[in-house]
């Protein structure tokens, strides 16, 4: 929960009582303040915004969250020294490696501190109900990766294996009657396009001019809270296929862009987060039959 408690000087945790949020009430709502010393007050305030991240309060709360079916993955990661970095002052690259079975995949992510985040993804069961521990798994699958293999030759972890499972989902309402969701309170997609800081800025922003034109309207509404969702969403959705086209074996991007190459630019525009201006979604009008044919082991071409 966001920007309903703040003092400058002072340490506010906020949480919300049993009765604070229902999307069947209008409002004002009542929120519970609890300050660093531990004293609580309840206050009253015409919008919630829910930024949460994955704890997702409110939608967890009024049974919002739809998982994807189809995009039920698992992450093990941790924090490594002595990894492999770019050095010689040279800009650091985030990296995305396939396993050569393709079953899974790493992110690599060079930090600040010296460090570099190395993270395995695949099916929630091929990593998680395959046996043995996630130790087991990450370093079994290192031995499927000859890149993150060589990156990590001389390096040593520095954390614990960190653990997360389903974590792709949806939910059914953004905002509502008082009551705002935005970055990954109203849902997240995947890791592998580093998308959610960006969607968490966008959501924010659009959630924002709707809640400022609300409060000067005096309308907190659900339909004005929540009328920057359908576009919000249509740009989310093409990131969504992406994913999906990601994680589909039979499917290469690169033959994919070699018979296509008109498509470049649509491409890029999807992986950098340009997917709320012109039409990069059009990209799918020849990708999402060539991935059809690929799946029924057809030929492909343009």
């Amino acid at each position: 929960m966001t920007g309903l408690a703040t003092k400058v000087g002072t340490s506010y945790a906020l949480s919300l009582t049993s009765h604070d949020i229902d999307i069947r009430k209008k409002s004002p709502h009542r929120v519970t303040v609890k300050s660093a010393d531990g004293k609580e007050n309840e206050i009253t305030t015409k919008v919630v915004v829910d930024a949460s991240g994955q704890s997702a309060m409110l939608a967890n709360r009024l049974g919002l969250i739809e998982h994807y079916p189809d995009l039920k993955k698992a992450a093990i990661w941790g924090y490594f020294e002595g990894a492999i970095r770019a050095g010689g002052g040279n800009p650091e690259v985030t990296c995305i490696l396939h396993t050569e079975s393709k079953e899974a995949w790493f992110w690599y992510i060079p930090l600040s501190d010296g460090t570099v985040s190395v993270g395995l993804v695949g099916d929630n069961d091929f990593l998680l109900k395959r046996g043995g521990s996630p130790k087991k798994t990450f370093n079994e699958e290192i031995k499927n990766c000859p890149g993150i293999r060589r990156r990590l030759q001389d390096a040593s972890m520095v954390s614990k294996f960190n653990v997360a499972k389903e974590f792709s989902y949806k939910t059914t309402e953004q905002a509502g009657n008082g009551w705002v969701l935005v970055g990954d309170a109203g849902g997240f997609i995947d890791p592998i396009y580093s998308s959610g800081v960006f969607l968490a800025l966008k959501s924010s922003v659009m959630a924002a001019e709707a809640i400022t034109e609300g409060l000067h309207k005096n309308d907190v509404s659900a339909k004005q809270l929540g009328k920057w969702t359908r576009d919000y969403e249509g740009g989310v959705d093409w990131l969504r296929k992406l994913v999906r086209a990601f994680y589909t074996n039979e499917f290469s991007f690169a033959e994919f862009i070699k018979a296509y190459p008109h498509h470049g630019g649509n491409l890029t525009n999807l992986l950098i987060g340009r997917v709320f201006e012109g039409n990069p979604g059009r990209i799918f009008e020849d990708m999402d039959p060539w991935i059809e044919k690929a799946k029924a082991g057809e030929s492909v071409g343009a």
